[in-house]
């Protein structure tokens, strides 16, 4: 089967970069052809083809600007019947504005990979949703039942994003007492983290605001 991602970012920003890389790195052998067509051109262009995969540029529009939108999409078509792609994969939902009428055009299926959220107030979000596809994507059962209150209906998929375990090996990694102190970290007690970027709906507020509570009963906890 051949695939064709595409990505709208091409530099390393967040989680679904990482998880768009260890896709391509680790998906290598599952008997996928991987295309991916980037709407930005930056780092991850050259990183991807270093793997040996297939990497275009084809750069975006804004949705304000339809007939670019439009433009985009017919040439993205083009790229994807004069290599026989079977499938689309738009990587996060706005791209699937192009990736879903690209497909419509090249008379393929395709999905998005709902990495957030949605919010189903959203006009740009219900707009995506009216794009063709044969499913959705999440990696959270969160996201998976927020996505699935939309209309129209899509089949809503929760896959769990996979990891290379290594870089968790506790044989090559530091002692946690070296990394707190690398970090100026309390030497001792509770430690509570989150990551993620500060956005509202990947909650750091709630964890801000839990920490009174916390500390009532852990009062040497740091956060």
């Amino acid at each position: 089967m051949k695939v064709a991602i595409i990505m709208p970012l091409a530099e390393q920003r967040g989680g679904s970069e990482m998880t768009f890389w260890d896709l391509l790195q680790q998906g290598r052998h599952a008997d996928v052809e991987w295309l991916v067509i980037f709407n930005e051109d930056g780092p991850l262009v050259e990183q991807v083809r270093s793997l040996g995969i297939s990497a275009i540029v084809v750069l975006g529009s804004r949705v304000r600007e339809l007939h670019r939108l439009v433009a985009t999409a017919a040439k993205i078509a083009s790229i994807i019947r004069r290599e026989r792609v079977d499938v689309i994969v738009s990587w996060m939902w706005l791209s699937h504005l192009t990736g879903g009428l690209a497909a419509l055009l090249a008379g393929i299926p395709a999905m998005w990979y709902q990495q957030e959220i949605p919010d189903n107030k959203s006009f740009l979000k219900r707009l995506v949703n009216l794009m063709p596809a044969s499913g959705v994507v999440t990696i959270t059962k969160a996201i998976q039942e927020k996505q699935s209150q939309i209309l129209p209906k899509t089949p809503v998929y929760l896959v769990h994003p996979g990891v290379a375990l290594d870089r968790f090996d506790p044989a090559v990694l530091p002692t946690p007492a070296t990394m707190r102190s690398k970090l100026g970290l309390p030497l001792h007690g509770p430690l509570i983290g989150i990551v993620g970027r500060l956005q509202r709906w990947k909650g750091m507020h709630v964890v801000v605001e839990a920490m009174p509570k916390v500390l009532q009963k852990y009062p040497d906890a740091h956060c």
